[in-house]
C-alpha cells in the first residue's frame, strides 16, 4: 500500500481500516520484536481483536495446533 514505509510510518487513513474484522494472534515466547509488531497493529487498528497464545513461538500453529485453530474457529464464525 502507498504511504506505508514501515510498521512505525503508516499514513493509511484511519477509515481504510473500517469494518475490518481482524484477528490478531502471537506467542507468549515469540521474540519482543515479533510480538510488539502484533500490539502496535492491534493499537492501530480499531475493533481489532489480539491473542496472545501461552506457551508459543514462532511456529505456533504448529506446536498449539488446537489453540490456534479454536482462535481461527472464533475468529470465523
Amino acid at each position: 500500500r502507498r504511504g506505508v514505509t514501515s510498521i512505525a510510518v503508516d499514513d493509511t487513513p484511519e477509515l481504510a481500516y473500517a469494518g475490518l474484522d481482524v484477528t490478531l494472534l502471537t506467542g507468549s515466547n515469540s521474540p519482543a520484536s515479533a510480538q510488539r509488531v502484533v500490539q502496535r497493529l492491534h493499537e492501530a487498528i480499531a475493533g481489532s481483536r489480539m491473542h496472545v497464545v501461552d506457551g508459543a513461538a514462532h511456529f505456533a500453529p504448529v506446536t498449539h495446533a488446537d489453540a490456534v485453530n479454536a482462535l481461527i474457529v472464533a475468529a470465523l464464525a
